[in-house]
C-alpha cells in the first residue's frame, strides 16, 4: 500500500508550524477582504429609515388632524400614516407646511391662507 504525506515529499512547507499556515491564509485572503469592504464615498450619503421618509414631505402643505398644543401635535400624511409634529400652537384643521425633519418628527409652521 502506498502512503504519502508532506514529510515524504521533502518540501519546505512540510516543516511549517500550524500558526504559519494561519498567517499564510491571512496574507492570501487580505487583499480580497479589503476590496470587498464597503467604502464610504465623500459627498455621497445614503438616506436611512424614517428620517429619509420625512424628507419627502419637506415644503408640502397638510391639514392638521390634531391641534398643536405646547409645541407638539399630530399630522395625518397622505391618509396612510400619522406623524408627530413640532411647531407653534395651531388649531386642528389648519394648514401647515413641513419645514424640516428631526429624526422621526416633522417640523411645521402655519401656512398662510390667502382669502
Amino acid at each position: 500500500m502506498l502512503h504519502l504525506s508532506f514529510e515524504d515529499l521533502h518540501l519546505p512547507l512540510a516543516d511549517t508550524e500550524p500558526w504559519q499556515w494561519g498567517v499564510l491564509a491571512l496574507v492570501a485572503l487580505l487583499p480580497t477582504a479589503v476590496r470587498m469592504w464597503p467604502r464610504k464615498r465623500p459627498g455621497v450619503t445614503q438616506p436611512q429609515g424614517q428620517q429619509w421618509r420625512g424628507t419627502q414631505y419637506l415644503e408640502r402643505i397638510f391639514t392638521l388632524s390634531d391641534p398643536i398644543v405646547n409645541g407638539s401635535g399630530r399630522l395625518r400624511v397622505d391618509d396612510d400614516s400619522i406623524w408627530q409634529v413640532l411647531g407653534p400652537d395651531t388649531p386642528s384643521g389648519a394648514q401647515v407646511m413641513v419645514i424640516g425633519v428631526d429624526g422621526t418628527l416633522l417640523l411645521v409652521e402655519p401656512f398662510p391662507q390667502t382669502e
